[in-house]
């Protein structure tokens, strides 16, 4: 929370058993906040680019969204960006589409460090 009160913008990885939903491979939310800045935006877009199937916590009812995350509702209260990213497990570890959920992480980290 410390971080969040200098205005860094953080990723809060989680991961979803299969049996909680098999109609996405990646939950992508902003926590407690109900917009999503473009970065945030570019990221599930990548992610769909790339093959995964995505929900997006601001402009669809998604499971795990992560709307009552304290860290998320921290960053809200701080006005700092804030991604809560929830993975099923083909999407994260040595799954099939691990690869490319790591590059769109990536990409979104890679964005963030260079404002």
């Amino acid at each position: 929370m410390e971080l969040q009160e200098r205005g860094v913008p953080g990723v809060q990885l989680h991961g979803f058993a299969e049996s909680t939903t098999d109609r996405y491979d990646a939950v992508v939310s902003t926590g407690a906040a109900e917009s999503a800045p473009g970065e945030v935006s570019a990221l599930a877009d990548r992610m769909e680019s790339d093959g995964l199937r995505v929900c997006r916590g601001w402009s669809a009812r998604c499971p795990l969204e992560g709307t009552t995350n304290v860290q998320g509702r921290a960053a809200e209260r701080q006005h700092a960006t804030f991604v809560h990213l929830e993975l099923a497990p083909g999407a994260r570890g040595d799954g099939r589409d691990s690869g490319e959920a790591a590059a769109a992480v990536a990409g979104l980290l890679t964005a963030w460090a260079e404002d």
